[in-house]
């Protein structure tokens, strides 16, 4: 769907849009989880979320429109982090967090990798897969009732280590939104091939789902401490590539590594780091604080230097200091 974009939006206004799209996605979380509402009243409302994007693919069969399928990528966009949130309390019950983390990822990428593939032949069909999958899956929104969800209290949120963390994820967090919101932008920009691209997206997903596959493993023999330093050095090593002109495909193994080892990296820390009823409200603070200004800030770059290499050479200086904070953490071993 980026691609049908690339054809209506430039590359700044593409990241203006995905940052609206982003802060309603705010609103939407507000309005079903910060409102009074009985846990009956937001397992309703989701159901309602899920059921107009089933409509909205459905419709698509009939509305056979590039600029349709953009409304609707844009729309998934508003509802995905509301959809986070209850997969997180999901995953809670889960005893190994960071295998299932990996594995749902890897699983994920396998089916964007397949959602692309399929889009190349029909998109009708797709769309009409797509509503079938989501019919399915209405059946998981729920919440089990014995999971106690306790919020971050306001003495929390000013403890220095806490801020620390804070910087920590929303850096690496806005990074990596910046990737994956657009990537195909960068690509697109600096190779102009298309064909190069669709093959490069291909690499990218294999290599995230190898990563996402494999992060169990790794965390069982590294401490989060040198995971999330790998994660780092990972993301920083990606503008030096774009200006050595190295080929797209290593620059394609690099970006789905780094992202699936950002994701894993990101659950896997909190998870450990506090207890089961505070973490997914903390994962909520630090999701949200890296999701609001990184495309934004990207794309005022871009607008300002019109080169895709600078850009995001500069917004990687922003992870300067996450290097810093990392080394100074303690090594945790998963138990």
């Amino acid at each position: 769907m980026p691609a049908e974009g690339y054809e209506i939006f430039k590359t700044n206004e593409y990241g203006y849009i995905f940052t609206l799209a982003n802060l309603l996605g705010l609103v939407v979380l507000w309005l079903n989880f910060y409102m009074k509402f009985s846990i009956t009243y937001r397992i309703y409302f989701n159901r309602i979320y899920f059921i107009m994007l089933i409509i909205l693919s459905i419709m698509l069969v009939f509305i056979n429109s590039g600029v349709y399928a953009i409304f609707i990528m844009f729309t998934f966009v508003v509802f995905h982090t509301i959809f986070t949130f209850y997969y997180e309390i999901m995953a809670l019950k889960f005893e190994k967090f960071e295998t299932v983390i990996g594995l749902s990822y890897a699983g994920g990428f396998v089916a964007l990798g397949l959602l692309l593939l399929l889009s190349k032949f029909n998109l009708v069909w797709l769309a009409f897969a797509y509503s079938l999958s989501l019919i399915a899956l209405m059946k998981l929104i729920r919440i089990d009732k014995d999971i106690e969800i306790k919020p971050v209290i306001l003495r929390d949120i000013f403890e220095p280590k806490f801020l620390a963390e804070v910087l920590v994820m929303y850096l690496l967090g806005e990074y990596v939104e910046v990737l994956t919101a657009m990537g195909y932008y960068i690509l697109r920009d600096t190779w102009h091939s298309n064909v190069e691209i669709e093959r490069a997206i291909g690499i990218a997903l294999i290599s995230a789902f190898i990563t996402a596959l494999l992060s169990g493993y790794m965390l069982e023999f590294l401490s989060l401490k040198l995971y999330g330093i790998l994660t780092t050095l990972t993301l920083l090593f990606l503008p030096i590539l774009l200006f050595v002109g190295i080929a797209i495909e290593v620059v394609a193994i690099f970006v789905g590594m780094s992202i699936a080892f950002y994701w894993v990296y990101f659950r896997t820390y909190l998870y450990y780091r506090y207890p089961k009823e505070e973490y997914v409200y903390r994962f909520l603070l630090f999701y949200l604080s890296s999701n609001i200004g990184g495309v934004l800030l990207y794309a005022l770059l871009f607008e300002a230097f019109r080169d895709h290499r600078i850009s995001l050479f500069i917004l990687s200086l922003l992870l300067i200091p996450v290097i810093f904070i990392q080394f100074k953490q303690k090594g945790q071993k998963l138990t």
